[in-house]
């Protein structure tokens, strides 16, 4: 096997894909491989739905064929947008939950890419 391919596979299982792992711990138990296992820190971000009008939204799916985005993808980009314009003419602070603006501004920019 050559290098690339094994730093893709699973590191106890030596599975390649989503379905041999699967397979792999239908037949085997994780405390035969405990200690081997070690602990992982992640995030879960969880996506909130917004309704939009039927012709509203195939305004802006247009649009985001036009671009070449989804119409998901367009609609964090406008609305990021439209904070950061909002944030940078407001006088007023948000609330400030400790954080400066530059890193909230960096925060919706990363929400925005990420959608």
């Amino acid at each position: 096997m050559s290098e690339d391919i094994e730093t893709r596979l699973s590191s106890i299982s030596k599975a390649d894909s989503c379905e041999a792992i699967g397979e792999f711990w239908d037949t085997h138990s994780l405390a035969d491989y405990w200690n081997q296992t070690y602990e992982v820190e992640f995030e879960v971000r969880i996506p909130r739905c917004v309704r939009i009008e039927a012709n509203l939204f195939a305004r802006i799916a247009d649009e985001a064929r036009r671009r070449g985005v989804s119409a998901e993808t367009l609609v964090n980009l406008w609305i990021a947008e439209r904070l950061l314009e909002k944030a940078a003419s407001s006088p007023a602070p948000v609330e400030d939950k400790g954080i400066s603006t530059a890193q909230r501004e960096l925060q919706l920019a990363e929400v925005a890419t990420k959608g």
